[in-house]
């Protein structure tokens, strides 16, 4: 009876807090207190530290810098020397990804900041969103202090969210705008009526749903999530409605008496039952404009719509795809993919580090948390309140990687998963606490329940805090930026990139000569043209470059010293034709070597 007693007492509690009652607003502020806090400390910790980048959004930055320079013809064009005549430019367009960074920095650029500081700013606003919002979302969910308080302090310190504060990449954009547009679509589930505030929290939602795919392009599985269940959950509601208008007209019972005495088809107001339809309809519409601004305007300047189509490829639906899929959304839920990729396949840990499968193997390890949350989705208390948007969410999600990585030659990333993944995470905690609390579960099954929380969850958000203090530890106290002001250990980690550019640019010309590098990074600290030739590239593919310029060059090439080794230093000089003799000009403090070689004109 005690146990019947506390089952229905949670699902009372657990009902009123997942229609936004009381519970849960007398909350909000002290969680919101908490994600602040926790926000501060991680500013506080990088103040000395210099912001860097990943290679993913530097061109973008690049671009930006040389459209205002007036260099380039738009903020999303990058100018780059010409592989056909290497004496002149030519704009890229940046198709793989949308601009969503550009349009964020320019802002800092613009009241004076250099481009470390504006990254440093952008990085900050977003944690400071997202951090909030998953606060909030959190709270939506009947969660005990002791789960609730720790997950929300150590979210913005998940190495997905706090990496970020030494290695800028664009997915914090998209762990900023999740919480917010899931807190959305909750809100336009559970305003009632056909009020003006509903009205205009649907066209905002809608609008925040394309500005996600303007951030990053893979927010377009969030977007489907949240616009499938408002319209799956509009039209389920519009048929109950008409279902009751029907038992009006024709009572079940034959003196007719269902509709006159109290029952459900005279209580129920036609007009209530079914009015979510409109604002979902008004959410989809909205969404459009911002979706098909870009697809155009990406297609115009480029020929593809996404990097989808860019990266056409009918591979099928392999067995490293189904293994991912298995994996990943526990491996996503606190970065625990991160961890797990770091312990072993870091090159210092030799456990899988050059192993063909290693990532397969790491995703493995996912997946006995994963079979929890898959065996979760049937349960009638995952799907109750704002569990379903985030299970919808989720099985979008998943469907939708299914469908790209078996058509399209783009990498398996756990980042994909890790927003819709992070919108489930307080529905299995709910679920775990409320199995954990019945007297009738054994303690194998707790034991289970706390490694998987330790592992993928706490466990893994605790590596991120490990993981950024770590990093701050290691670059050298008082490191001297470049121009940039970026942390840029392309041209030296150890030194001081001031005094490299300083030893590197001596006797650039920058009206006649070329820097060649291995990422744009290096590029944003140096003066004059640049050419990129990434050496991710295999040495077979880098032998089949060959460039042309209409006058002779003085190519200023940095290599990175371990490419010497494995052929690929050989592979990029032996692409630039007629070089007789190349000087090499060893850089103690840098990870490059400075190559110099003429290049003669090869035609008119």
């Amino acid at each position: 009876m005690n146990e019947l007693s506390e089952s229905k007492r949670f699902a009372a509690i657990g009902e009123e807090r997942d229609q936004g009652s009381a519970c849960w607003w007398r909350g909000r502020w002290f969680l919101v207190l908490i994600a602040l806090v926790s926000v501060l400390l991680e500013g506080m910790l990088v103040a000395r530290t210099p912001q860097g980048l990943t290679f993913d959004p530097a061109p973008q930055i690049l671009a930006l810098r040389q459209y205002r320079a007036g260099q380039s013809p738009s903020p999303n064009h990058v100018m780059v020397a010409d592989p056909q005549d290497l004496s002149r430019d030519q704009a890229q367009w940046i198709s793989v990804r949308p601009p969503g960074t550009q349009l964020l920095v320019w802002p800092f650029l613009a009241l004076g900041a250099n481009i470390g500081e504006a990254v440093r700013g952008v990085v900050l606003l977003c944690l400071l969103a997202g951090g909030v919002g998953w606060a909030l979302w959190f709270g939506l969910f009947q969660l005990p202090a002791r789960l609730l308080l720790p997950t929300v302090f150590l979210l913005p310190w998940m190495r997905y969210a706090g990496n970020n504060l030494i290695w800028y990449q664009t997915e914090l954009l998209l762990f900023a705008i999740a919480p917010w547009l899931l807190l959305g679509g909750w809100g336009v589930v559970n305003l009632p009526g056909a009020s003006r505030r509903r009205w205009l929290l649907a066209v905002t939602l809608g609008f925040g749903c394309g500005l996600a795919y303007i951030f990053k392009s893979s927010g377009a599985f969030l977007v489907a999530g949240i616009l499938a269940y408002l319209l799956t959950l509009a039209f389920v509601e519009r048929l109950a409605a008409s279902r009751r208008s029907a038992r009006r007209l024709f009572p079940s019972d034959p003196a007719g008496k269902g509709a006159g005495e109290g029952g459900v088809g005279d209580n129920a107001d036609p007009a209530s039952t079914h009015t979510l339809l409109p604002f979902a309809m008004l959410t989809a519409l909205a969404s459009l404009p911002l979706f098909l601004a870009w697809s155009i305007l990406n297609h115009k300047a480029s020929g593809h719509v996404s990097t989808f189509d860019q990266y056409m490829a009918a591979r099928g639906l392999t067995w490293p795809t189904v293994i991912h899929l298995l994996g990943y959304p526990a491996l996503a839920m606190g970065s625990a993919g991160e961890m797990l990729k770091f312990l072993l396949l870091n090159q210092y840990h030799k456990v899988l580090y050059g192993h063909p499968y290693g990532a397969e193997w790491v995703s493995l390890l996912g997946i006995p948390g994963s079979l929890f949350l898959y065996a979760s989705l049937p349960r009638r208390d995952t799907w109750r309140g704002a569990g379903g948007l985030a299970a919808t969410v989720l099985v979008i999600t998943l469907l939708g990687l299914a469908v790209v990585w078996s058509h399209a030659d783009i990498g398996y990333e756990v980042r994909y998963v890790t927003v819709s993944a992070l919108a489930l995470t307080p529905v299995l905690l709910q679920v775990g606490w409320r199995i954990w609390r019945r007297e009738s579960t054994r303690r194998a099954t707790r034991a289970i329940l706390v490694f998987c929380g330790m592992l993928y969850l706490w466990g893994a958000l605790g590596y991120g805090v490990i993981s950024l203090v770590g990093k701050v530890v290691t670059i050298p106290a008082g490191y001297q930026t470049g121009v940039s002001g970026t942390y840029n250990p392309f041209l030296a980690s150890a030194a001081f990139p001031r005094d490299i550019v300083r030893e590197v640019s001596a006797g650039f010309d920058p009206t006649h000569d070329l820097w060649v590098v291995a990422t744009p990074n290096a590029v944003l600290d140096l003066p004059g043209r640049g050419l990129i030739i990434s050496d991710w590239e295999s040495t077979s593919d880098l032998r089949q470059l060959h460039f042309a310029t209409s006058r002779s060059l003085t190519l200023h090439a940095l290599i990175a010293k371990e490419d010497e080794a494995n052929d690929k230093g050989p592979a990029i000089r032996s692409a630039f034709t007629g070089v007789v003799r190349w000087e090499h000009i060893p850089l103690a403090g840098s990870l490059s070597d400075l190559w110099l070689g003429v290049m003669p004109a090869t035609h008119p």
